[in-house]
């Protein structure tokens, strides 16, 4: 019964096949390599076991020579023992690497904070600061918000310009920003630069925004403005607006404000009114930053602009030599710029995209018109694309370079340099970008 369980060809049977399943633990498709070392270690343990006891129980009563029992021992059990642990690495050999994850990079999160200015009825491009320390201005900061009934007062045009002013307080800009209006009130919104009579339903409001990003209020300095015109039926003298801000990396943050409305005597008037005199309509323009800026075209004058055209020549200075990107024009002709309000376009459009990377410096000829309007106004737009705070334009003079043979050939007199070029471009003072055009707020401390 010993012989048979524990004998020598019990014990060869044994360690066969256990070396055997060993190996195929870890030929199979998901691989078991732990299993494999128990495996390997027990066929080694039983072994090792059998050999002792043979060596002292089973030839000790045929030999009592000890030095060559020694001998023979350390030979074999040194054997075992080596093929065991090279077995094992053998094992730790076929398991996959397993490469530490990457860690992720710290960085902060875009944070909103929500303020609102009241007073600013005389419309976008009229007002282009708003100072908050002089009167009709008021300026609140959302904790100054948030739980009040805030007076509005209408006085007998029953319409009041808000100005909702959006600061990242946070580490890192708000990318793809989104800016969303409502109420509950059965009131009448309209984003002031670019108004939409048609647009249903009449309390809510998309901001547009063209995917434009935040930057961090310690970049920019500025804040970035929302303006809106509100209109508010007779009899209702209590409103609610919800304002609602988020992006590609950053949630929803919200910001409801409570109004009671009054309605003072004074001097009526129509927000973006229709109506005016004969004469021909003034535009001009503001440009406001982005990783590539944008406009708003500007209503100057009393009679409404109609199909309102933009004309895009630009050029990619960081080229070597300089690139000009194929012209373009926007063209817009069921739209209209009723007085004191604005049209927004976007610069980064399919036409430019594909010519500017993070980095380059352009530069632009911007040239605004209408069919019916005064003069055609000229602009110089010089940016780094993907840098917003770095960029600046300015009006073209009168009688300023227009043509594009006479960029060309300055820019050969200038050997190809940027700084040569823009330093030779006859300009007026140039004017930095601000976050948001035509309505500017100063910085705070």
């Amino acid at each position: 019964m010993w012989n048979s369980l524990f004998g020598w060809t019990a014990v060869a049977i044994y360690v066969t096949v256990l070396i055997g399943f060993g190996w195929v633990t870890v030929s199979i498709p998901t691989p078991q390599f732990n299993i494999a070392q128990w495996v390997f270690t027990l066929a080694a343990g039983i072994l090792v076991a059998r050999l002792a006891w043979w060596i002292a129980i089973e030839r000790a009563l045929k030999s009592h020579n000890n030095t060559q029992v020694g001998l023979f021992s350390f030979v074999v059990f040194g054997a075992i023992g080596c093929l065991w642990v090279l077995s094992l690495f053998w094992v730790d050999g076929l398991r996959p690497i397993q490469l530490p994850a990457p860690e992720k990079p710290i960085q902060g999160s875009p944070r909103m904070e929500i303020g609102l200015a009241l007073g600013a009825d005389k419309g976008i491009g009229i007002d282009p600061i708003v100072d908050c320390s002089k009167p009709p201005y008021r300026c609140l900061d959302e904790s100054q918000i948030v739980g009040a009934v805030l007076p509005l007062d209408l006085g007998s045009k029953n319409w009041a310009r808000l100005i909702f002013r959006l600061k990242n307080v946070g580490e890192i800009k708000l990318v793809n920003s989104s800016v969303h209006i409502e109420s509950p009130s059965a009131i009448s919104i309209d984003y002031a630069p670019s108004p939409s009579p048609k647009r249903l339903p009449r309390n809510v409001l998309d901001v547009p925004s063209n995917g434009m990003d935040i930057q961090p209020f310690s970049i920019s300095k500025s804040d970035y403005a929302v303006p809106i015109d509100v209109s508010v039926p007779p009899g209702l003298n209590d409103i609610e607006i919800n304002v609602k801000v988020f992006g590609d990396n950053m949630e929803t943050h919200e910001l409801r404000a409570n109004f009671a409305v009054s309605r003072s005597a004074g001097p009526s008037k129509t927000p973006a009114s229709l109506g005016g005199d004969n004469e021909s309509p003034e535009i001009t323009a503001e440009f406001f930053q982005g990783d590539a800026p944008g406009l708003v075209i500007l209503n100057m004058s009393k009679t409404v602009v109609r199909e309102p055209t933009c004309h895009f020549v630009m050029w990619n200075l960081t080229r070597n030599p300089p690139f000009m990107i194929p012209t373009w024009d926007i063209t817009e002709p069921t739209k209209y710029i009723k007085q004191g309000t604005g049209l927004l376009e976007a610069i980064e459009t399919p036409h430019s995209k594909p010519y500017m990377k993070p980095g380059d410096r352009i530069f632009s000829l911007i040239q605004i018109d209408c069919p019916t309007c005064k003069e055609m106004r000229a602009y110089y737009l010089y940016f780094v694309y993907g840098e917003p705070t770095n960029s600046w334009f300015s009006p073209a003079p009168k009688g300023a370079l227009t043509n594009l043979i006479q960029f060309r050939d300055m820019m050969v007199s200038s050997d190809w340099t940027p700084e040569k070029f823009i330093e030779k471009v006859p300009h007026d003072p140039i004017r930095v970008l601000q976050p948001m055009t035509g309505t500017i707020f100063p910085t705070q401390q």
